[in-house]
């Protein structure tokens, strides 16, 4: 986890510094990058390790050594709690070297909320593990519910309105809309041709940036003057 943080936060190296257009557009890749690398991480060798354990398990139980549903809750616990620590160190170690550690509010909230997506995902991958019959069914599985739930988040492309009530299901809908509430703000700005008075000669708001009005056609309202919701995360 270390190492692929040190190798994000050199492709993504001081983008935080870049206050154009475009260096508004790289900050927002780098976010939507850590919602899918969080994502797909964890969840296929969830798969693999609760499908053995629970071949091994289920032998155990049969021999009636320990009821089966403490032992689930139990190895449950510990996963979640072991994996809470990666998202962590994955924010603190790359988002710097991005240049985007201004806040280190912001910079915890925002590994939260990976640790949740993380957590949901995990879930996901330990529930087809137990349940399918083979381990290239529950890949299958898990990476169509995974891509769909991308899919319904409105990221690949905007979602027709009768299906719109399919992103509220996604947990990386969630997720990245309160990543992106955790990480800007109405006040930032970036460099642009004809600025204003209150944001500068050659400064825009990036509430005018055309990413944040196609993350609002989906449903994210964000970095919005006098929306105090556009910086809330408590629903998220």
């Amino acid at each position: 986890v270390t190492s692929l943080a040190f190798f994000t936060g050199f492709l993504f190296y001081k983008v935080g510094d870049n206050y154009t257009a475009t260096g508004f557009g790289s900050i927002n890749s780098l976010l939507f990058f850590s919602v899918t690398l969080w994502t797909f991480t964890r969840m296929y060798p969830a798969i693999n390790t609760h499908y053995d354990w629970n071949q091994k398990l289920t032998i155990i139980a049969n021999e009636h050594r320990f009821a089966l549903a403490p032992a689930c809750l139990a190895r449950c616990v510990v996963v979640h709690l072991a994996e809470l620590g990666w998202p962590f160190i994955y924010v603190f170690v790359c988002y710097p070297m991005a240049s985007m550690a201004g806040s280190w509010n912001a910079m915890f909230r925002i590994a939260l909320m990976l640790f949740l997506n993380n957590s949901c995902y995990i879930s996901l991958g330990a529930c087809l593990g137990v349940l399918v019959p083979k381990i290239p069914q529950g890949m299958i599985i898990s990476t169509v519910a995974a891509q769909s739930s991308l899919v319904a988040a409105g990221f690949y492309t905007e979602v027709p309105s009768v299906l719109a009530w399919l992103r509220y299901i996604s947990p990386v809908f969630w997720t990245y809309r309160g990543i992106v509430k955790s990480a800007f703000h109405w006040s930032d700005t970036f460099q642009c041709r004809w600025g204003s008075q209150l944001a500068g000669v050659n400064s825009c708001f990036i509430e005018f940036h055309t990413a944040i009005n196609n993350l609002k056609e989906r449903g994210i309202n964000v970095a919005t003057f006098g929306d105090k919701e556009s910086t809330k995360i408590w629903l998220e």
